[in-house]
């Protein structure tokens, strides 16, 4: 589920440059993670979100950074377990470098480096594109992660009574402004 606080944050902490115009995400823009476990599907909302590149027909020198201590799932001892999964102590952000991207219409490939836990994985993103009546940029997409492709296993609590799934899904709605 996702909260205001993190539109709010992501407005004010994340900054797209092109051709010397800034851009930013809007207020209405959304970002979290999800996973599944034996006992319950989980989420939690990505609150600081810090980004730099270029906006052209599609994205480049994309350089997006998660902090990992910032995603919140409105339970505090889940987001304690879920920082201390991400080793948030030794690797405090998730970073996501794209090196390619393209822009087909509305969809969009964007290739790049992600580097969680101290472990980089190239992937391939897909996106859909839209260009809002107000010139505004919605830009809407998801992304599946195993935690084993980054060097970490599935958490488990309770003695392993309750497992966590190997993969979650990173997911964006964002709105980009001028």
């Amino acid at each position: 589920m996702i909260n205001k606080t993190t539109s709010l944050l992501c407005a004010l902490l994340l900054t797209v440059v092109s051709y010397g115009q800034t851009y930013s995400f809007s207020n209405q823009s959304e970002v979290s993670v999800e996973g599944t476990s034996n006992v319950h599907d989980w989420s939690a909302v990505v609150e600081q979100i810090n980004a730099s590149g270029n906006w052209n027909e599609a994205l480049s020198n994309l350089r997006v950074e998660f902090v990992v201590e910032s995603m919140a799932s409105g339970d505090r001892l889940m987001d304690k377990r879920i920082h201390k999964t991400l080793n948030a102590e030794d690797h405090p952000k998730i970073i996501f470098e794209v090196v390619d991207s393209s822009r087909n219409g509305a969809d969009m490939t964007l290739v790049g480096d992600l580097t969680i836990n101290g472990v980089k994985k190239r992937i391939t993103v897909q996106a859909k594109v839209e260009t809002l009546p107000d010139g505004k940029l919605k830009v809407i997409g998801s992304h599946p992660v195993l935690f084993t492709d980054h060097g970490m296993e599935a958490p488990s609590f309770m003695f392993g009574a309750m497992k966590v799934g190997d993969q979650v899904t990173i997911k964006f709605n964002v709105i980009v402004t001028q």
